[in-house]
């Protein structure tokens, strides 16, 4: 490799900072979408997922429901609250341009998994390294938030708004935790989902090795892995 060295001679000047980093953008989709299925990875952009095996209409949340645009504003509110830390963009309009992640919004979680099938499920995503063949992590992702009610939602919006972490994280292969109230307790019976603000573990944060990724470590920092997919806020 040839390194190039350039100097400049005389005079003074005044180095201009490197442009800020774009953020990551995370689209809250709440008025429904047609997927396709995907062998590979997701694309939110063109509506691409592995979780569903054929042409698959995705209802609107909480369609009919008297104070659905309240609820889901406070849902957008919280969800920007949890990603304060953090170089991320919460959007309601789908972006026309670059990379995002997209969460669905939607109604029973069968709409995903079959008449019948995923009763209790709060939110699901792709989980690269659980998969039988692994897939790369991906900042274009697609995951869901399920409705748990056929005309409300059992979950409040401090409740949607902590789930957004784990959604996007495990997505990056960052392991799920086991302390309760974390942002990314997520799986483990140890784990209750709260209307309080989640926390964001640092060094030491136990790591839930049950449904984490094969030789997962007993703990990791989950602050440091989040920053280095979403950055730090600007």
């Amino acid at each position: 490799m040839l390194l190039v060295v350039l100097a400049a001679c005389g005079g003074s000047s005044t180095p201009k900072p490197d442009a800020a980093p774009p953020p990551f953008t995370l689209y809250l989709n709440f008025e429904g979408v047609t997927l396709e299925p995907s062998t590979g990875t997701d694309d939110a952009a063109t509506n691409m997922s592995v979780l569903v095996t054929s042409e698959t209409t995705v209802p609107p949340y909480l369609v009919g429901v008297a104070d659905r645009d309240t609820t889901i504003a406070t849902i957008v509110t919280n969800t920007q609250a949890r990603f304060a830390p953090f170089n991320v963009s919460v959007v309601t309009d789908r972006p026309a341009g670059l990379d995002y992640f997209m969460i669905v919004f939607t109604g029973a979680p069968s709409v995903i998994f079959g008449p019948g099938q995923g009763t209790g499920v709060s939110a699901v995503t792709t989980f690269p390294c659980m998969d039988t063949t692994p897939m790369a992590p991906t900042l274009d992702g697609i995951g869901f938030q399920f409705q748990n009610g056929t005309t409300s939602d059992a979950y409040g919006p401090g409740e949607r708004g902590n789930l957004a972490i784990p959604v996007v994280a495990l997505a990056q292969n960052i392991n799920p935790t086991t302390v309760n109230g974390d942002c990314l307790c997520f799986a483990s019976a140890d784990c209750q989902l709260n209307e309080a603000a989640c926390t964001i573990g640092g060094a030491g944060t136990a790591v839930d090795t049950t449904n984490g990724c094969p030789g997962a470590p007993a703990t990791e920092d989950e602050m440091s892995l989040l920053a280095g997919v979403l950055g730090t806020a600007q």
